[in-house]
């Protein structure tokens, strides 16, 4: 097949042309560099849109001073691909679905902000063939094809619980199978600079076993004055019938604020914008109950810049910019993944070999990871007893250690354990930066595991824990099935 999706080199020389101008956002802006300028990484932009994912991947090039190449991108709306192709020079291929994974080049990364959809086969547990007909299966195929060294996937938050978090549960099940490292964590585009609350949940996948170090989002939102445009076209006003009827049902304490009426007809504002959407409503948002966001004004609520070519019609990149992911969000993760990639992640090291974290960084890197390898498994967990009718388990019972289950009438505590963090063979791999720290706070992990378990038989309790990995083949300790038998 035709890869008309194959664009040229990022790189900060030609960075402008490449990017049909976009300068480098403020976000982007602080400078560091100490990798080469031959190292290149190359990427699959898949239902691509307008290209967020692909500017914060040339913005974060730019910044640490390599090149980046798109070879592949796609996405089934036509006008989304005019705008794209008007921004960045090549026009994206489109319906995913058409192409062979055989038919898509080799890269790097991977990148998808893919629609949330029901799995009609959920629980057969075949991998990600149990995903075939979604568009989740198209990501999963090529990924299993091309294996790329990481990927990044977006979505709505609601996906964490939809179907009751079966169908997040297979997802990460199907990307853990490929052998990836699988975290998520739901993020919003307010910590990140922007005045929107935007929260979508990002699935980064790294073929290594050490955790990801996500970004923390602690940067002060710029203010919404900043993001609107001065001289609107009238068109853009509301009728007055609405204004009045917005006047009456509410009085803002912000100026300028966003107004925004959900569908009980109950109006707040706020000194930012609720979610852009691609499908809401045309008085959805009043900027201080008047008008309509401008299509300018969104792309700059998803931090995309003024030189951003608007070539559709109003209603088009009202679409686009609803479905448009968060730039800056996306900047952060790569920034914090991009190093990792190219094998120069550059935490300090002391010369002693002794811890050399700051209390702050240990803090940071810590939040960053606390309970992402028990989230998976516990959604795992949760699946299994689903489907051999395990009932009688409560969450957030209060003991000590905090079981991730409780069977109170087996006196039974079960923990879900990370293989990484709890020390498990399978995991045994050491952490290639500041190693010594590591292998001492799982040592630590697990001996903290061992005064638990011996506090709570102190007390009648029995103790049952079940690895990741376990729980990943469907696994139950032989110890805990017996106990559920013995009540």
């Amino acid at each position: 097949m035709a890869q008309a999706g194959t664009g040229a080199a990022i790189h900060p020389s030609g960075l402008a042309r490449a990017c049909a101008g976009l300068p480098l956002p403020a976000y982007m802006s602080e400078t560091s560099s100490k990798i080469e300028p031959e190292k290149i990484l190359r990427f699959v932009d898949l239902f691509c849109g307008i290209g967020g994912f692909r500017f914060a991947m040339s913005a974060v090039a730019q910044k640490r001073k390599i090149k980046a190449e798109c070879v592949f991108s796609s996405d089934i709306d036509a006008n989304a691909r005019k705008a794209y192709e008007a921004n960045f020079g090549h026009a994206p291929n489109s319906d995913i679905t058409l192409f062979n994974e055989n038919d898509i080049p080799d890269c790097d990364l991977l990148f998808a902000g893919f629609p949330c959809q029901p799995f009609s086969i959920i629980g057969k547990r075949k991998g990600f063939e149990d995903t075939r007909g979604t568009l989740f299966f198209d990501i999963a195929r090529i990924l299993q094809k091309k294996r790329p060294a990481a990927f990044v996937l977006e979505n709505v938050k609601q996906l964490v619980r939809h179907q009751n978090g079966a169908t997040f549960e297979r997802i990460v099940s199907a990307l853990k199978d490929m052998d990836y490292r699988v975290e998520y964590r739901v993020l919003n585009a307010l910590d990140f600079g922007l005045p929107q609350k935007r929260e979508r949940v990002f699935i980064v996948g790294v073929k290594d076993d050490a955790p990801f170090g996500w970004p923390e989002g602690n940067k002060t939102m710029r203010p919404l004055a900043e993001f609107l445009e001065r001289d609107v076209e009238a068109k853009h006003f509301a009728t007055s019938t609405i204004q009045g009827n917005r006047n009456r049902k509410h009085r803002s304490l912000h100026q300028p604020g966003i107004w925004h009426e959900n569908k009980s007809g109950n109006v707040t504002s706020y000194p930012y914008a609720c979610a852009l959407r691609a499908g809401a409503s045309y008085n959805y948002l009043l900027v201080d109950g008047k008008r309509r966001l401008t299509p300018r004004e969104m792309l700059r609520l998803q931090g995309f810049p003024d030189s951003f070519k608007i070539v559709c019609s109003d209603y088009q990149t009202r679409k686009q910019a609803g479905n448009a992911v968060a730039a800056p969000v996306v900047a952060a993760i790569l920034d914090a993944l991009v190093p990792r990639l190219l094998g120069l992640e550059e935490p300090t090291r002391s010369t002693d070999g002794s811890d050399c974290f700051s209390t702050e960084e240990r803090s940071r890197i810590m939040r960053s990871v606390k309970s992402r390898d028990n989230r998976s498994t516990e959604l795992g967990l949760t699946a299994i007893f689903r489907e051999r009718k395990i009932t009688g388990w409560r969450r957030n019972y209060k003991l000590p250690g905090k079981p991730d289950f409780v069977f109170p009438a087996q006196r039974i505590a079960l923990f879900a354990d990370g293989c990484f963090w709890h020390g498990h063979p399978c995991r045994n791999i050491t952490p290639r930066q500041n190693a010594e720290y590591w292998q001492k706070k799982i040592k630590r992990n697990k001996q903290r595991d061992k005064e638990v378990t011996k506090q709570l038989e102190g007390k009648g309790w029995q103790v049952v824990r079940i690895f990741e990995c376990k729980i990943r083949k469907k696994q139950l300790p032989r110890k805990f099935l017996q106990a559920l038998k013995s009540s």
